[in-house]
């Protein structure tokens, strides 16, 4: 609206803006939540509201089970105001919820504390949809090992349950293929991104096949190498837990080599946060988080079970330990993300996208985070 208030955000010596690195002083005017104008000499008339070094898109999660608020983990979305309060303070201004479809009892719980919540950007982080990790998965891991091979109209069900907001779901090619490939087309038609995973069994024949169904839709190009099966098909996007455990430095070096930033996204798959030791429920088990902070492990053990990464602190590492460029960073966990989970006007600093931006100093210390252009962290009021 036009008579809302302006807030005018400064960034001092840098900011990331329509995806590259724009050097000194850098003015953002916003209104209504949206950024309106971006610009190098400070807006007539108006004072300035938020100060820093570099100002820098908020970071996109599309792959989070929350991070604690629940006594067991499978229900942590059933209480998304606990997490998405807390998002903020890591960077995130955006994210995927993560669920579980085969445990059917704690998908519609918390899909009924979710759904009346999708896009409020007044509660912290903004839930923009869902990300169901399964059901049609070969190898669970640590997840739910029951219900993993819905039939069609089972599974057209869960899909009509998220009525409309699911983004994202994880399927094994070497289920989807042999079981004839009528619930991939069904997400498909849907505009839902298919992520294939959680398949130590996958051929490169079945792989292929995915990939070829999924540029039915998409439109073929020619990026693989001219050899079967994969000539003629875009290679699939790579998404990253950047914890350095999950996934080693060295294979992430490698990935960063190889790959563009525009095809690779960087995910928490957080499944609780907290200082070390801090203590947590998943399917019976008593997890515990890792002396170090990133990972979650099975309590008393060194087996890992799952992240407690924050992407700000993946933020640093690309920047301090991988040596990424800060716009090349933030690409990997904005706009990608954005982009692969078709996600609109969010995950960059330009004109008519939403005002989701994180201030911080010159050594990389988040000062505060603005979601909507409204405050939703500040270091100084923790």
């Amino acid at each position: 609206m036009e008579n809302d208030p302006v807030v005018v955000v400064q960034a001092l010596k840098g900011a990331v803006v329509d995806g590259a690195w724009k050097d000194g002083a850098t003015y953002i005017t916003v209104q209504s939540g949206l950024i309106k104008t971006i610009c190098s000499h400070p807006p007539k008339g108006l004072s300035i509201n938020y100060s820093a070094d570099y100002v820098l898109p908020g970071f996109v999660d599309i792959h989070n089970h929350g991070v604690g608020g629940t006594s067991d983990i499978l229900y942590a979305w059933s209480n998304p105001k606990y997490t998405l309060s807390r998002l903020p303070s890591m960077g995130v201004t955006t994210v995927l919820a993560s669920l579980l479809p085969m445990d059917r009892e704690a998908f519609k719980v918390c899909l009924e504390a979710l759904l009346p919540i999708v896009n409020d950007t007044t509660l912290g982080a903004v839930c923009a949809g869902f990300h169901a990790e399964g059901p049609v998965i070969r190898d669970p891991g640590a997840l739910p090992n029951h219900n993993l091979n819905p039939s069609l109209p089972e599974f057209e069900e869960i899909v009509a349950m998220c009525c409309g907001n699911l983004k994202i779901m994880t399927m094994s090619p070497s289920v989807e293929v042999h079981d004839g490939t009528n619930r991939l087309r069904h997400l498909l038609n849907r505009n839902v991104r298919v992520a294939m995973g959680h398949d130590k069994h996958a051929t490169a024949e079945e792989i292929s096949t995915m990939l070829k169904i999924a540029h039915e839709y998409e439109g073929l190009c020619d990026k693989f190498p001219r050899s079967t099966p994969f000539a003629n098909l875009r290679s699939p996007t790579v998404e990253l837990i950047g914890d350095n455990l999950h996934v080693d430095p060295l294979t992430i070096s490698a990935t960063l080599s190889a790959r563009r930033p525009d095809d690779i996204a960087f995910i928490t798959d957080n499944i609780l946060h907290g200082e070390p030791g801090t203590r947590g429920c998943y399917c019976g088990r008593d997890l515990e988080v890792g002396a170090d902070g990133r990972g979650v492990f099975l309590a008393g053990t060194s087996t890992l079970a799952g992240s407690s990464l924050s992407l700000w602190d993946c933020f640093r590492s690309l920047v301090l330990d991988q040596e990424q460029d800060i716009a090349t960073a933030c690409t990997m966990l904005s706009s990608t993300p954005a982009h692969i989970a078709q996600l609109k006007n969010i995950g960059s600093i330009s004109v008519n996208f939403r005002a989701d931006l994180l201030l911080c100093s010159c050594d990389l210390v988040l000062e505060c985070t603005l979601v909507a252009g409204s405050l939703a962290f500040s270091h100084h009021s923790k």
